[in-house]
């Protein structure tokens, strides 16, 4: 999305916006199928900055889970991952079992 602006950048939009010695690189990637638009991207997920995230799950924040699938919280508080600061007991638990 551009900035204050609800509208998707697309690579049409980018390519505009290229200084002329940076253009013959940028078609040859396009021609090449080298980069392609997103179609039918979720602009719902636009808001959430991943290094924020990041910094939540780090600090052991609450609230971080609502920006990632299900499967990927599950995954960070059962290894903890990305220094989620999982608790003893949980590898008490599976030692045990």
């Amino acid at each position: 999305m551009e900035k204050n602006s609800h509208e998707l950048f697309t690579l049409k939009d980018f390519e505009e916006q290229l200084p002329a010695n940076t253009k013959n690189l940028f078609r040859y990637l396009m021609d090449n199928n080298k980069l392609e638009d997103i179609q039918d991207a979720n602009v719902g997920n636009l808001h959430i900055i991943s290094d924020n995230v990041l910094a939540m799950i780090r600090k052991g924040e609450i609230g971080w889970e609502k920006f990632v699938p299900h499967k990927v919280e599950s995954a960070i508080k059962e290894h903890g991952l990305f220094d989620y600061p999982y608790q003893k007991d949980n590898l008490s638990v599976a030692a045990a079992g």
